[in-house]
């Protein structure tokens, strides 16, 4: 028979644990002295089991702490500093997917020098500039290739490294293609070496006069541009901006007016790239606040705590900032890839991955000036309308014939634009003080007055004269001396050929884009391929060169367009005649090939006609879509070998019957 208060045996135990602690504390508590006291140069300090702490072992006690804090925040830096470094590695990915196959290689080898280049120019030169202990509110003069630096500057030059090479590498898309190495060095220098630094020092450095940190802030409050929208993204998003312009377009990029696509070869590594870069971000953005410890609001610590408005005490905590930011970082990328699928939805008509790949970025480059300051609804909102501002951005640079192959003027200039502007109207009185802004001047959306958003403004207009007195002539001065541009035959062959001794891929598995050519019969790397001229009409001529002497070959196929009607039958390069239709084949030559046909034929060797399977299909600016068919045309050489013969056309998408 169960007891009545067998329940509660199961609690006993703890119970006692718990009565036996209080009454042991009780009476360790009685034995103590009642308050400190100073004897003989000692101070007296209560504790268990100790009488007194004297006042060195007390300064010791002090110096761990403090020991441990810069442990803390030395550890939190450099992780970031490893994410954002981690960045390279999806930018890499990302613009190697986004270009022909031929000049991946190019790409690759720009990312990597870019890294090298650029933290030799920043020690040298880029962080003495930027933070140096002496300087003005234009620039620092001092701690040139980190001469006299402390611990906490060192801690500081990894991560401020890593975000200046950022910049940088966000050029190297917009000229992708056809920008000869040589510019291509030469202009990393400049802005990991001296643009970047300088606008760095106005607007992060606690002497800067754009410096929202700085002790006589611009109009009371100073610009706000946390982790760098407008520092990082614009600076490289116009510089890319201007380098494209001045190189000009890819050879047959625009033609009469009309936008020619050039798809990226390999969307898988578009998508790859993106996630890495989202992944780095956390450490961009985090990692801004250059600490993650927080100062007890003691003369010991150093610790602030702001009154806000309202009469609220708000401490300066890095820490709470910190997680603040990781979570805005994640609001804003996703909104904007939300508003990307809807837009691609209706714009475009399909889910075009590419296209939200872009999106989410133009999120992420909008939140980073206001991560820190904006609360967690403003952080999506201002996302979802990057994705318009990328959207909008990259039609017009269409529209205006600018050829940036990754599309990163729309993505860096356009969201960093707008991701600056937005810190004057969402930007939040708590979340600047807890952040350790000036808090007195906040977004206007709360009620903070105007003079935040007029000091971003001001910032943008002056980082933007800053960016193109810089580059703009930079650039002007390399194609003056015929550096900036590699030859036409040097840009049609592939710089990999030219620059890097081969293609990024064997010759079993290049892709197909590789051999696209509009409107051009041409001799293609493979022997056994060539690419049909017009848009897929067929050309006996072009299937006699490559028949050789074996006349022999045998087929059908349909003109695209009719799953209906006759099947055209190849019984010989020269002679091919309808079979069930009227007319000869050269009757219906100017319509695109598209269709698989004959797919039941048992007969061999049959000509067969399919998508490319790398990509299948892709979309112009225009909106219009477009896809491939390639003919396998199967032959005999004298000897009796057989081989394939490869025919690659480019049709519209409403000449495609699938």
């Amino acid at each position: 028979m169960r007891m009545p208060w067998t329940w509660a045996a199961p609690l006993a135990s703890p119970l006692v644990v718990i009565v036996v602690i209080v009454m042991s504390v009780a009476a360790a508590a009685a034995t103590m002295p009642p308050a400190a006291a100073a004897v003989g140069g000692s101070l007296l300090v209560p504790r268990v089991g100790m009488e007194t702490i004297d006042a060195d072992a007390l300064v010791a006690i002090l110096q761990q702490l403090r020991n441990h804090e810069q442990a803390l925040d030395a550890s939190f830096l450099g992780l970031c500093g490893i994410l954002v470094f981690l960045m390279q590695t999806g930018f890499a990915m990302l613009t190697a997917g986004s270009v022909r196959s031929k000049n991946v290689q190019s790409l690759l080898f720009k990312n990597l020098i870019d890294c090298c280049t650029g933290a030799v120019a920043f020690y040298l030169f880029g962080f003495g500039l930027a933070y140096g202990a002496s300087g003005n509110g234009f620039l620092s003069y001092s701690q040139f290739a980190l001469s006299n630096v402390d611990v906490a500057t060192s801690r500081d030059f990894f991560f401020q490294w890593a975000v200046s090479a950022a910049a940088s590498t966000i050029v190297s898309g917009a000229i992708a293609e056809r920008a000869a190495v040589h510019a291509y060095l030469l202009y990393s220098l400049v802005i990991t070496g001296f643009l970047y630094p300088v606008v760095a020092h106005a607007v992060w450095d606690t002497k800067g006069w754009l410096s929202a940190h700085n002790v006589s802030p611009l109009l009371g409050s100073g610009m706000i541009d946390f982790a760098g929208s407008s520092i990082v993204h614009v600076v490289g998003g116009l510089s890319g901006l201007w380098g494209a312009l001045i190189v000009g377009p890819r050879t047959g990029r625009f033609v009469n007016g009309v936008a020619t696509p050039f798809p990226g070869h390999n969307v898988a590594l578009i998508v790859l790239g993106c996630l890495l870069l989202w992944t780095g971000w956390f450490g961009f953005n985090a990692g801004a606040m250059l600490r993650v410890s927080t100062p007890v609001p003691h003369e010991l610590f150093g610790g602030t705590v702001a009154v806000l408005s309202t009469g609220e005490s708000v401490l300066f905590s890095p820490t709470l900032a910190v997680k603040h930011t990781l979570v805005s970082t994640t609001l804003g990328a996703t909104g904007a890839a939300l508003s990307g699928l809807v837009l691609s939805k209706v714009m475009i008509k399909v889910f075009d991955v590419c296209f939200i790949v872009n999106c989410l970025l133009g999120g992420l480059v909008s939140i980073t000036a206001g991560a820190a300051t904006m609360e967690p609804y403003a952080a999506l909102l201002v996302g979802a309308f990057g994705a318009l501002v990328y959207t909008g951005t990259s039609r017009a640079m269409t529209y205006f014939e600018v050829d940036d192959p990754v599309d990163g003027t729309g993505v860096h200039l356009g969201c960093g634009l707008w991701g600056t502007l937005s810190v004057g109207f969402f930007s939040t009185e708590r979340l600047q003080a807890i952040a350790g802004f000036n808090h007195t001047h906040y977004g206007l959306a709360y009620g903070g007055g105007g003079r935040l958003l007029l000091c971003q403004v001001i910032g943008i207009a002056v980082i933007g004269a800053m960016v193109t007195v810089t580059i703009a002539p930079l650039f002007l001065l390399l194609r003056a001396f015929g550096i900036l541009r590699v030859t036409a035959d040097q840009e049609e062959a592939g710089i990999d050929e030219i620059c890097h001794g081969g293609a990024a891929y064997p010759e079993d598995v290049r892709p197909w884009d590789t051999i696209v050519r509009e409107n051009s019969l041409e001799s293609p790397t493979s022997p056994s391929t060539v690419v049909l001229p017009g848009q897929g009409s067929l050309d006996p001529d072009a299937i006699d060169s490559l028949m050789g002497s074996d006349k022999s070959h045998t087929g059908s196929f349909r003109p695209a367009g009719r799953a209906q009607g006759p099947r055209f039958a190849t019984t010989g390069s020269r002679s091919m005649q309808p079979t069930g239709g009227d007319g000869p084949l050269a009757s219906s030559a100017a319509r695109p090939l598209a269709a698989v046909v004959d797919a039941d034929a048992t007969e061999a060797p049959a000509l067969r006609l399919s998508r490319s399977a790398d990509p299948s299909r892709w979309r112009s600016e225009s909106g219009r879509q477009h896809g491939r068919a390639v003919a396998e045309l199967p032959r005999r050489s004298s000897e009796g070998a057989r081989s394939t013969v490869s025919v690659l056309a480019t049709v519209p998408d409403a000449e495609l019957p699938w």
